[in-house]
């Protein structure tokens, strides 16, 4: 029995065993004014004939039980717990859970035999995260992961892979693009703020707030403030399961729609050509177009249908309005990928108007996600950069919050910055790469418009850009428009125009492969073909376009309105929608992939380790043997500022680690020897001494 708690304290703590086993659960129950019985056959059994039979009497039978298993009963008193625990541990567990379903003051956590085992409770919430070990993994009930979270207990440094440990407690939050290094421990209703970085040994306890890269303190609730998760009857939780296992199906029909016209068109043309002859290629270029064409119309209608009267506001995950919510979600993610060329071109603006955003005029974006479109407000001559987090929606306590996001007038957002959901930017501001904008206490009180860092801090200068004609930044003439929407439109089309060029290579000599040989040896054979007609295809494409049309890369100062860079920017999207997803992703932390940049221009020494593939302006990056680039870290050797586009050199020292989704500036020189945390950044015209140890967006000593 649990009674009232001391002041201060979020409950009475509760250890179980596991199933046969002294040994206690890594999670705890937390109680407060309840009562709690286990039941099992650990101490109180009878083994006869290699039988093991526990003291529990099925009254069906009259026989004692012989399936081994634990259950745990939370009731209002230790009356309706203690005959609960028997009589779920003699019903089948369906029937114990519907039980149960009759009394909603019990919580049921049954442990089976041999199915225990089992490391993220039913109810925990998870967007597109990222694990490096699974198996060392351990998600309470009711935890709630948000967008590009790296749980990073795999990584390698010093040339060898380490493997930790991680466990996040019931009720716990991980906020976007936050990064938790392994043996951390996140207590019940702890909370880690997005773009935080819970480096290995931290631990948040129970109800604390910890923010910023590496995290700190920032507050700690009270109990009473903290959100508690919905009381749901488990008859719904089991009809939305099947709803959204049903939805699951509902994803390759939305791909092959507006693919099925291209591939019935290159059917007929295959029949009506001679064997062998695939002359009708250069209609490819045009199903291409249609394609594209045809998806983004799809993506548009449904996902304006899904968000029909969408507005801010609370809603349990259990409701139609989620399902709706999270539908279109997925809808726009499949966008990202297979429409990813039309990012960061003339035409995206529009097609984020189409979605139900409001975008000002000359306003430019490139790859932002967890967007609710219908929910967005971008301002005029505003600029979104690459692989921005924009007012991505929370999921907390069982229950969606949306909110508005506004962007206003003339403001830059830069490479992976994270703007919250219900954030309002004010004119002319800037957030620099890989951070989070100010508080409102900090615009309250600081007039500066340049900031940087997680958490934010006020830029005191910036370096100025080379200057230009705003013809040539910001105010185009009428022919460079036509020019620039002529180039994007071929870039546009090139990644899927190539890939349906392999596939009908890869499908005409793979038919061959199926009917003329034995069955073994058509499988062995299938990844040579593959490679052959799609993977190093792939990766040959946008090689041959950079060396054609740019040769080497070299550090310099063009403004957005010019030739030199469309041309850039065509071959790193071609690069990004064809040579990773087909190829390169699949080559991540082999030695073959820094063989692959070795192609494409860049410098990689010997036994380099690269989890990878965010590299741009290839010849000018310089990775010394031994160097370690973990998941999802990056050189970049180019950013917009001013709607001018500056590249430099990046040269990282041998021996050297870069830790998971770290960014590394360009004009920056890291020695021999360094040890970089995840979720870093080093600024521009950074020199880094050999043998040391560096932390925090932005850096400094560890």
């Amino acid at each position: 029995m649990a009674g009232d708690v001391p002041p201060k304290v979020g409950g009475w703590r509760v250890s179980i065993n596991m199933p046969e086993s002294e040994e206690l659960m890594n999670q705890q129950l937390l109680l407060r004014n309840k009562a709690v019985t286990t039941s099992g056959d650990l101490y109180q059994y009878l083994e006869l004939n290699g039988v093991r039979y526990s003291h529990i009497i099925d009254p069906a039978t009259g026989w004692a039980l012989t399936n081994s298993r634990n259950v745990t009963v939370i009731a209002k008193n230790g009356t309706d717990a203690d005959w609960l625990t028997k009589a779920c541990s003699i019903l089948p567990v369906n029937k114990a859970m519907k039980l149960v379903e009759k009394y909603p003051s019990a919580e049921l956590q049954i442990a089976i035999l041999r199915l225990f085992g089992a490391k993220i409770a039913p109810d925990a919430q998870l967007a597109n995260i990222t694990i490096g070990a699974e198996d060392l993994v351990t998600i309470g009930s009711d935890a709630s992961l948000s967008s590009q979270v790296i749980l990073d207990n795999a990584f390698v440094e010093d040339g060898l892979l380490k493997l930790r440990s991680i466990h996040l407690g019931d009720h716990s939050y991980v906020g976007s693009s936050a990064v938790i290094a392994g043996d951390t421990i996140i207590e019940d209703y702890g909370y880690l703020d997005d773009m935080s970085y819970l480096p290995a040994g931290g631990k948040i306890a129970l109800g604390e707030v910890w923010a910023g890269s590496p995290c700190q303190f920032k507050e700690k609730k009270a109990m009473e403030d903290l959100p508690k998760p919905l009381v749901v009857p488990g008859k719904i939780k089991t009809t939305y399961k099947l709803i959204f296992s049903l939805m699951l199906f509902v994803f390759p029909l939305f791909i092959l729609i507006p693919l099925l016209p291209v591939i019935i068109s290159l059917h007929i043309m295959d029949n009506a050509a001679g064997d062998y002859d695939f002359s009708y290629v250069v209609s490819v270029p045009a199903l291409a177009t249609l394609y594209m064409f045809l998806f983004g119309a799809e993506t548009v209608v449904f996902t304006r249908l899904l968000n029909i009267g969408i507005k801010p506001g609370t809603y349990s995950i259990y409701s139609l309005r989620y399902v709706r919510k999270w539908l279109s979600d997925q809808f726009l993610s499949l966008s990202l990928v297979v429409m990813h060329p039309i990012f960061a071109s003339v035409y995206i603006s529009r097609f984020f108007r189409l979605l139900g955003a409001r975008v000002g005029k000359n306003t430019e974006i490139s790859t932002a996600s967890s967007v609710t479109h219908a929910l967005l407000e971008l301002g005029s001559e505003a600029f979104v950069a690459d692989a921005v987090t924009l007012g991505e929606a929370d999921v907390r306590g069982q229950q969606l919050i949306l909110e508005k996001t506004t962007i206003h007038d003339n403001s830059f957002i830069g490479n992976s910055a994270l703007i919250p959901q219900g954030y309002t930017l004010p004119s002319n501001m800037l957030i620099g790469v890989l951070s989070t904008p100010p508080s409102k206490e900090q615009l309250a009180t600081n007039e500066a418009k340049d900031w940087f860092g997680s958490p934010a801090i006020a830029m005191p200068r910036r370096q100025e850009s080379n200057p230009f004609d705003e013809t040539l930044t910001k105010y185009p003439s009428a022919s460079r428009k036509v020019s620039r929407s002529i180039i994007e439109f071929i870039r546009i089309i090139l990644p899927e125009t190539s890939i349906l060029c392999f596939s009908i290579f890869f499908i005409a000599y793979g038919h061959d492969l199926i009917t003329k040989y034995a069955a073994w040896k058509a499988v062995l054979l299938v990844p040579v073909y593959y490679l052959f007609f799609v993977g190093v295809p792939a990766l040959l494409v946008p090689a041959l376009l950079k060396w054609l049309l740019v040769g080497r890369y070299k550090p310099e100062q063009k403004p957005m309105w010019t030739y030199q860079v469309w041309r850039s920017e065509a071959i790193t999207t071609t690069y990004e929608a064809l040579s990773v997803p087909f190829f390169l992703n699949f080559l991540r932390g082999t030695p073959w992939l820094p063989l692959a940049f070795r192609i494409l221009g860049t410098k990689t020494g010997k036994r380099v380790y690269m989890n990878t593939t965010d590299i741009t302006e290839f010849d000018l990056v310089d990775i010394g043997t031994d160097a370690a680039l973990n998941e999802d870290s990056g050189p970049q050797t180019h950013l917009f500022e001013d709607r001018v586009m500056k590249t430099g050199t990046i040269k990282i020292g041998e021996r050297t680690s870069i830790g998971a989704r770290t960014i590394v500036l360009y004009d920056t020189n890291i020695g021999n020897d360094i040890k970089i945390s995840p979720l870093s950044l080093i600024m521009k015209g950074e020199v880094l001494a050999p043998n040391t140890k560096w932390t925090g967006s932005p850096i400094k000593p560890a």
